[in-house]
């Protein structure tokens, strides 16, 4: 018998598994002295309550229990909190602020088997206040998080989702159109959005010249104006006050060479309902990590609270930090 683990999985040795549990130890360190409370969730789910929350990312593990139950291991751990915070903590007046540390499993898509398939997701989720204010702390947080963790020099890619979705909702699409479209965003298509906002778009033409150009816009402060030029004729500058302010405090905050205001960024889950950002390094091409505010989704479980936070994965946070070494030897 050939003893292997199975396709996407690893063993962690010694020596790996010590710098993870320094970075760690560090980041949640960080993590406590901003006032984050740790948590758990469980590794399974039901499965209709993660659908629930809004599109899953990737395919997550699924299994009947034997109680027949559809269960999933968890492929993320914000709709889990989500959940535990509308249901366990209902009528509590927070704010709360969570730390955490956990694997998280998803299903290798096509091909891809190559890719891991457990990760381990360091994160914080902030319930309970809304704008800039917040906002910035939880994009402050992960940028001094992945310095902890040896990923220097990322950059910080930001927009809002709130645009793009006044711009659907003002354009008077169909339901299955919007849908496509926000799964092309999703997807980061951007060939298949020129494609639906084309010559024989469903939307009138001012908006989908909009719709396309959206993605397109990137740069420095500056380019939270350019959108604004764009979408103020439509009536559809939803969200740019606060991000234009969130962009604002960071830079107070001494990161303005570290953000990149890029309006294609779009996370591959859809709970997300303002600000949305990614991290990335210059040696790596996929990104570290990501966050953003997600209003709605609490109140899918019950009790409504504005949120935000973000993830990012130690493993890739060390790969980053391994290439930035190589590269200066």
């Amino acid at each position: 018998m050939n003893y292997v683990t199975p396709a996407g999985f690893r063993d962690v040795l010694t020596d790996e598994a010590q710098q993870r549990e320094r970075i760690t130890r560090a980041v949640q360190e960080r993590f406590a002295a901003r006032g984050y409370l740790p948590i758990e969730t469980p590794t399974l789910e039901v499965m209709d309550v993660m659908r629930a929350g809004g599109r899953l990312a990737g395919s997550p593990f699924r299994f009947f229990d034997a109680r027949g139950d559809l269960l999933a291991m968890r492929p993320d751990v914000t709709l889990q909190v989500a959940r535990m915070t509308a249901t366990r903590l209902a009528g509590q007046p927070g704010p709360f602020r969570f730390r955490y540390m956990q694997r998280v499993f998803r299903e290798a898509e096509g091909r891809m088997q190559a890719q891991a398939r457990e990760m381990t997701q360091i994160g914080v989720e902030c319930i309970g206040e809304a704008g800039p204010q917040a906002d910035a702390e939880v994009v402050e947080l992960m940028a001094e998080a992945l310095e902890l963790a040896g990923a220097r020099g990322c950059k910080l890619a930001l927009a809002t989702v709130g645009v793009l979705r006044a711009l659907l909702a003002a354009s008077g699409a169909s339901a299955q159109w919007t849908e496509r479209v926000l799964a092309a965003f999703h997807a980061s298509n951007f060939v298949e959005v020129d494609r639906l906002t084309g010559e024989a778009a469903a939307v009138p033409p001012v908006f989908a010249a909009a719709i396309r150009a959206l993605p397109r816009i990137r740069g420095g402060r500056e380019a939270v104006e350019e959108v604004r030029a764009l979408v103020a004729p439509l009536g559809c500058e939803d969200g740019l006050d606060d991000f234009a302010r969130t962009c604002d405090l960071l830079a107070e905050a001494g990161l303005a060479e570290r953000i990149l205001v890029d309006f294609s960024v779009m996370s591959s889950f859809d709970y997300y309902t303002g600000i949305v950002f990614e991290a990335y390094a210059p040696e790596l091409g996929t990104p570290l990590g990501s966050g953003g505010r997600y209003d709605n989704m609490i109140g899918s479980y019950g009790e409504s609270r504005p949120a935000a936070g973000f993830a990012f994965s130690l493993e890739q946070a060390m790969a980053a930090a391994a290439a930035a070494e190589r590269s200066v030897d």
